[in-house]
């Protein structure tokens, strides 16, 4: 189907006062409605291509490629996750949302007119409707477009009806409607991705790459914000925190290498990180509540119940922390603060360039990372095997700050073993902090009832045998990474300007 836009010297009237010059018409009934355009923060459904529209009245249509329908339902929440949705919808698109909302990306007002343009035995051959789209959140000027589907086999009278609107100087849309909308929100629909690998090169400063990496961080941290707030789903939280990280992380490595002090930043975005610490542990107890119950047996499981439930009641409370966080004046300060470094970073650059730098930056972080992972053992204690997890973290970090300055190929190797080795240490840090946190609400007071305390240690134990097991398989991990292929591999690729 195509669409025309209607260009900005012409009004929808003067449309169909050119169309009825030259073409029999008939008017057809005229629709108005608010409604809203629901996707997930990373798109999943527009990735799928799928488009879901929710009424004022909260009926939904659910279409593919933008165009046709498949689902029409009664009702349908502008926040909902795959359990929310009404059971036709979410056995067609629950699986794709995964642990994301739905949430509305555009909220728009809608008013359409039919039209029927009929061939020379007065029969219709054309279905056309002139849409009005105003945006609702912003202001914006409207978008006029015209759409028209043949009824019949009648290419020669489409024809003549395309060639009124070209010669009018309609131009038929490179974009849906969908898109239009969204180019005209300033937003592109699928670019959402919380990694950030900025394309560096490798005749950039070290000055002009930090902001470039600072700039694209701090755009994932900024557009999480709004999701944090109202809460629509944890990803949001986790994205957002993963920014700060990353933020934090690059700080340090750029600490000795460039011309400004980073010391003020580092300590307020530890800040901002530990603020939200709380919350992120305990939206991983409760993303996993359905594991942790299948270890114990039903019976014994029972007692967990009560401890979930104070757990939610405790989130509500964390949640209403990290919210007024992101919405006061020590944070709105660090954001006009930390926009001023970046431009500032940008304005004075030295003449050190970012490839020298990162050559130094990732092997001094494969050293510390082989130094620390040596030196460990099954019995080694769980803070050491916690530190080379952070080790490990800052060297998966600056990998993939700098990605595009090396070899695709050898570069995207080495990310992808040190992720294995990344995931068995996360997983062996969440059974001892999963443990810890357990221990703690056992001893706490109040006491939680006999059955409770009986379930959390039952839990405590299976987590402390897959803690055992996770030790043992350490070093079959470990000699993966530490194959002599890659030493050879990070000394041929970062080693010259390591000195």
């Amino acid at each position: 189907m195509d669409v025309f836009l209607i260009p900005d010297h012409y009004s929808p009237n003067d449309v169909i006062t050119l169309l009825e010059k030259q073409h029999a018409m008939t008017k057809e009934q005229s629709f108005e409605s608010h409604f809203s355009l629901l996707d997930t923060m990373d798109w999943r459904l527009y990735q799928a291509g799928y488009r879901l529209e929710v009424y004022e009245n909260h009926s939904a249509l659910l279409l593919i490629d933008a165009m046709h329908p498949l689902i029409t339902l009664p009702f349908c929440k502008l926040i909902a996750s795959a359990k929310d949705l009404e059971p036709l919808l979410s056995d067609r698109i629950g699986p794709l949302l995964g642990n994301r909302s739905l949430f509305s990306r555009a909220n728009l007002h809608f008013y359409s007119s039919g039209y029927k343009i009929l061939d020379s035995q007065n029969q219709a051959s054309v279905a056309l409707t002139l849409d009005t789209l105003n945006m609702l959140d912003i202001l914006a000027p409207p978008i006029h477009v015209v759409r028209f589907v043949p009824l019949q086999e009648s290419k020669v009278e489409i024809e003549k009806v395309k060639k009124t609107l070209l010669d009018s100087g309609l131009k038929i849309s490179a974009h849906s409607i969908y898109e239009q909308i969204f180019r005209t929100l300033d937003i592109q629909p699928g670019t959402y991705k919380s990694k950030v690998m900025p394309k560096l090169t490798k005749r950039m400063t070290v000055e002009k790459a930090a902001a470039v990496i600072f700039k694209e961080l701090n755009e994932v941290s900024q557009a999480n914000i709004k999701g944090v707030i109202q809460d629509i789903d944890n990803e949001f939280l986790h994205d957002f925190r993963t920014s700060i990280r990353r933020t934090r992380s690059a700080l340090s490595l750029f600490k000795n290498h460039l011309n400004v002090s980073c010391t003020h930043f580092r300590k307020e975005f530890r800040h901002l990180g530990k603020r939200s610490n709380k919350l992120r542990d305990l939206d991983v107890f409760l993303e996993n509540q359905k594991y942790i119950h299948s270890l114990l047996p039903e019976d014994l499981s029972k007692g967990l119940f009560p401890f979930f439930e104070d757990l939610q009641a405790h989130r509500s409370i964390e949640h209403k922390k990290v919210a007024k966080t992101l919405s006061g004046k020590r944070f709105s300060h660090l954001q006009t603060e930390w926009s001023g470094f970046i431009k500032h970073l940008l304005q004075n650059p030295s003449n050190t360039l970012i490839k020298e730098v990162a050559d130094q930056i990732i092997y001094k972080k494969y050293s510390k990372v082989l130094e620390m992972g040596t030196a460990l053992s099954e019995n080694s204690s769980n803070d050491e095997f916690h530190r080379l997890r952070i080790q490990c973290k800052k060297l998966r970090y600056a990998l993939e700050f700098f990605y595009h300055l090396y070899p695709v190929k050898n570069i995207s190797r080495q990310i992808k073993i040190l992720k294995s080795l990344q995931d068995h240490l996360g997983l062996l840090n969440d059974k001892h902090v999963h443990s810890a946190y357990l221990l703690q609400i056992i001893n706490s007071h109040p006491a939680p009832s006999i059955l409770t305390a009986a379930s959390l240690g039952g839990v405590i134990t299976r987590l402390h045998a897959d803690s055992i097991t996770l030790r043992r398989e350490f070093e079959k991990v470990w000699s993966v990474f530490k194959k002599t292929a890659l030493l050879k591999q990070v000394q041929q690729l970062y080693g010259s300007n390591s000195e």
